[in-house]
């Protein structure tokens, strides 16, 4: 007998743009992002946009030459991520 078939219904996610700056507020060019299981690197003006997250609260941390780390309310499309330890 062929088993019935399954269906798998993904929620969609959402696109979260990820701002990262150093202890004085300005950009940082090339900090990894994390958040989930997805990742990116951030271009000139120090911003990734990391997509298909899902819509819940959730970490997101940021390295470069120091670490950081905010948590993202639900469903907001923004964080920022300051580097504290970082000055350039």
């Amino acid at each position: 007998a062929v088993p019935d078939p399954l269906d798998i219904v993904l929620e969609p996610g959402s696109p979260v743009t990820v701002k990262v700056v150093d202890a004085d507020g300005k950009a940082v060019k090339g900090a990894s992002v994390y958040a989930a299981d997805r990742f990116g690197v951030t271009g000139e003006d120090g911003q990734v946009v990391l997509e298909h997250l899902p819509p819940e609260e959730l970490d997101v941390e940021a390295f470069y030459g120091g670490s950081g780390s905010a948590r993202r309310a639900a469903a907001a499309s923004t964080v920022t991520v300051c580097l504290a330890a970082l000055r350039r």
